[in-house]
């Protein structure tokens, strides 16, 4: 039987250092190693170089340093991360964070006016309902 493998992509890394969904990669990660699955996990680097491999604690990590700093920086390890973790045809992904910051970043704006503008109706309906 082939070994169930995930990758775990959109996190900068475990052990977790950052956040919440950080945190769950770590334990979800932890947790699959535990039960028989090969677990790997793209980590965020600062700086240059060559994409480097280790395993902590069971867990397979692929590290891709990057040079540029902030929302640049995630967008351009993601982008590395999803590229390497493609070369592969058994894998599984879990991409969460990815996808919710893409989800920000293109559907915030949006979410944003309809937002204001259904406060403003409730606001309006409000004030006329009550005189």
């Amino acid at each position: 039987m082939a070994e169930k493998t995930i990758r775990i992509l959109g996190t900068r890394g475990v052990p977790a250092a950052h956040g919440g969904f950080e945190t769950f990669a770590e334990h979800l990660a932890l947790y699959l190693v535990s039960h028989g699955w090969r677990v790997v996990v793209y980590c965020q680097e600062d700086g240059v170089g060559a994409v480097f491999e280790d395993v902590w604690q069971g867990v397979e990590r692929v590290h891709i340093p990057v040079e540029q700093s902030g929302p640049k920086g995630t967008i351009v390890f993601d982008w590395q991360a999803t590229a390497h973790a493609a070369q592969y045809s058994y894998v599984a992904f879990l991409w969460a964070a990815c996808l919710f910051r893409l989800f920000r970043l293109l559907l915030y704006p949006m979410l944003l006016t309809l937002s204001r503008g259904c406060n403003e109706h409730t606001f309006k309906h409000t004030r006329t309902a009550n005189g």
